[in-house]
């Protein structure tokens, strides 16, 4: 038996399983970003009644899953492991995806500019900030972070040579992944109030919904990777090298 707290910070209970976060997405509450905000005080900026929301989120933890699948307990896994299905899935995911949109962006912006213009042209260059920004995140995370992380791990495990950085505590490289996974979620915003939470207009051709579509799909798969990095990767990160260089 799950028993969720008002005290609970809202990143912990996100962790949990894709139906915990599935409510808090339905009420707003950013669970990434700001993962690290108590139950009670993300209700109350929502204007949400605590009572309500921990009933929905109790009885969503603790349905038994009736469909044979069990969804992967990150928690409990090796931290070179959920690295590599970070990289795999949800960089792989940007890497392929963001190209797409850039291009689809311009080509419904051409067609609609008469009648759409303002929105259409804030939308491109929202997301022009927001995949350079991505873009030179996932470098610095690949080449930089993840490795170091690795690294840590694997001299725990085994031994060997003790991990060297030439950037810094990974506290303090994690601080400025932090920065900007915020940034990332502002843009994020901007775009959904920018598209009145992506409503189409009455003119609106079937790249004009493939468009709204997909930056709907881009949110939801930055908020499922920003939601496991700050709120899994980033601190057990931290816990082990304080374990390690204390």
């Amino acid at each position: 038996m799950i028993n969720i707290s008002k005290e609970m910070r809202v990143g912990d209970i996100a962790v949990r399983n894709t139906a915990l976060r599935k409510i808090f997405e339905q009420y707003g509450i950013d669970f990434c970003c700001k993962g690290e905000q108590p139950l009670d005080t993300a209700a109350a900026n929502k204007g949400i009644p605590i009572k309500e929301l921990l009933n929905r989120l109790n009885e969503a933890a603790n349905i038994p899953n009736d469909s044979g699948s069990k969804e992967k307990n990150w928690a409990a896994v090796q931290l070179s492991e959920l690295i590599d299905y970070i990289v795999s899935h949800h960089h792989g995911y940007l890497k392929e995806n963001l190209p797409m949109i850039q291009q689809l962006i311009e080509k419904v912006l051409n067609a609609h500019a008469q009648n759409h213009a303002v929105m259409l042209t804030t939308v491109q260059q929202t997301f022009g900030e927001l995949y350079r920004e991505i873009d030179q995140h996932l470098q610095k995370e690949e080449s930089i972070l993840f490795p170091l992380v690795k690294s840590m791990e694997s001299y725990n495990d085994h031994g060997g040579d003790k991990p060297q950085s030439s950037c810094g505590s990974v506290k303090s490289i994690i601080s400025q992944m932090k920065t900007e996974h915020e940034s990332a979620g502002n843009a994020l915003e901007k775009l959904r109030l920018t598209t009145s939470d992506y409503t189409l207009p009455q003119d609106a051709c079937a790249s004009f919904s493939g468009l709204f579509q997909d930056l709907q799909q881009l949110e939801k798969d930055l908020h499922e990777h920003i939601n496991l990095e700050n709120n899994l990767l980033f601190s057990k990160s931290i816990d082990l090298e304080n374990s390690l260089f204390k």
